[in-house]
């Protein structure tokens, strides 16, 4: 099903059992306007296409992708220095529909190639403690203000893999990576 109307994709509730398609431009139009963006899916998120952010007057806006399994980007996401949230495995308490989210392991990865360049804004990446089946968190290139990365799975071997460079700017503490039950692997 596609459609462009982005009121489709912002509930884990509306549409439960349907699959649809998003246009990457009418997320990289709302983001460089900028708009904030939450999209919500009971089962997988995946990113084909690059998603550019490029707001001409300042920053673009925020995105949160929440997924009842898994996230898989294929692509590169440039935020113009808005925040990216990414959140697999994502519970019922934070609206998933159960019945709605497939069984397997919930993931998240970066492709081959990826990379992720938020500029100023936060990275969070994080892989809940569902009761569902968890896997692992396989990272690339991500350049951003912070970065943290969480496998809060609770399926035993849930890690995550670094395949490629972190590069963060805060003066604080910029990288952030922990695993619950699994862990940490620098490729």
């Amino acid at each position: 099903d596609s459609n462009t109307n982005i009121a489709n994709y912002n509930n884990f509730a509306t549409l439960s059992g349907n699959s649809l398609t998003l246009p990457v431009q009418t997320l990289i139009d709302l983001l460089s306007s900028p708009q904030n963006v939450v999209l919500q899916a009971n089962n997988d998120i995946t990113l084909n296409r690059a998603l550019i952010v490029n707001n001409l007057a300042g920053n673009g806006g925020s995105l949160t992708m929440q997924a009842g399994r898994s996230i898989i980007l294929n692509n590169s996401i440039t935020t113009d220095n808005g925040n990216l949230t990414l959140i697999a495995n994502d519970t019922t308490v934070n609206g998933v529909v159960s019945n709605q989210r497939d069984s397997g392991n919930a993931v998240i990865t970066m492709g081959s190639d990826t990379f992720i360049n938020a500029g100023s804004g936060n990275v969070n990446i994080t892989l809940n403690n569902s009761s569902n089946a968890s896997g692992d968190i396989t990272i690339k290139d991500i350049s951003a203000n912070s970065i943290t990365v969480g496998n809060k799975g609770k399926s035993s071997g849930s890690d995550v893999i670094l395949s490629g460079t972190l590069t963060a700017s805060d003066s604080g503490t910029p990288v952030i990576i922990y695993t619950i039950n699994g862990s940490f692997s620098n490729n």
